[in-house]
């Protein structure tokens, strides 16, 4: 006779949701596992993860993501006396699985830990979509998943698996420097100023770990929002040379040419 693992998500639904504190003596065991991904997500106190394979402990900041399919069991820690956990079985949609390549201390078992914002942040979009799947609202569902994968997106941030969470933090600061005003770039000096570093440090680890000069980085930035802008407005070209700091239209619309390979006049005329 076949084995299936548990169902735990209601028939016709895609997610099912809690948020509750439990005392020593509460536990769950799936011996099959569930046919769902199930996050769990520590809002203060412990909890244990046990399975075939050992035993996991979690504490405030943790999140784990159990895969469909593992046998598992989870219950209060008894040395700590009380957890409190944010939960979600999800039906997790194929084009989210790249969101969810964490750390596996434990096979089937996926983990995080969030420092605090970052925490709270999660903790609220899991709250939120456990509201929209307790009321009959219009497409409250699809807006419980949308909270679900705010989530995701979140956390992939904090993945150390992410090539992008390995960016140097004091580079990301410059980047960040440099794309809240397009219209007037920072210099060079100005970028290495906001990372705390020397220009030519900057510029090398910059390159290092970006794959390009911060020059050409920003350069190629500001080319990718004029043709957004290009696409989405109807603004004659001077002013979105202006928008991404080109002062000169002939001189964006150059190197506009040279970075898509069209003008921007014939990029905003080119077949969708």
């Amino acid at each position: 006779m076949a084995i299936h693992p548990e169902h735990t998500i209601p028939a016709g639904a895609r997610i099912f949701t809690g948020h509750f504190s439990r005392k020593t003596g509460y536990a769950t065991t799936r011996s099959h596992g569930s046919n769902d991904w199930l996050i769990i997500a520590t809002v203060a106190g412990g909890g244990l993860f046990t399975s075939n394979r050992g035993t996991f402990a979690v504490r405030t900041g943790d999140v784990v993501l159990l895969r469909p399919g593992y046998p598992h069991g989870y219950q209060t820690d008894p040395q700590v006396g009380a957890w409190e956990l944010a939960w979600a079985h999800i039906l997790l949609p194929d084009a989210w699985l790249d969101l969810v390549t964490w750390p596996e201390p434990v096979p089937g078992l996926l983990h995080l830990h969030l420092e605090r914002a970052a925490h709270r942040d999660v903790t609220a979009c899991l709250d939120a979509a456990d509201a929209c799947s307790r009321t009959s609202a219009a497409h409250s569902e699809r807006l419980a998943m949308n909270a679900i994968e705010r989530a995701l997106l979140l956390l992939a941030r904090a993945n150390p698996n992410e090539a992008a969470t390995r960016l140097d933090p004091r580079l990301r600061t410059a980047m960040d420097l440099a794309l809240r005003d397009l219209s007037s770039p920072p210099s060079l000096a100005a970028m290495a100023r906001a990372a705390d570093m020397s220009p030519s440090r900057f510029a090398h680890r910059f390159r290092e770990q970006v794959g390009d000069s911060p020059g050409r980085w920003l350069e190629h930035e500001r080319l990718r929002r004029a043709a957004a802008l290009l696409d989405a407005t109807t603004r004659t070209v001077a002013d979105i040379g202006a928008e991404v700091g080109f002062s000169d239209p002939f001189y964006f619309s150059q190197r506009f040419r040279r970075w898509a390979g069209k003008s921007p006049r014939a990029w905003r005329k080119r077949k969708p």
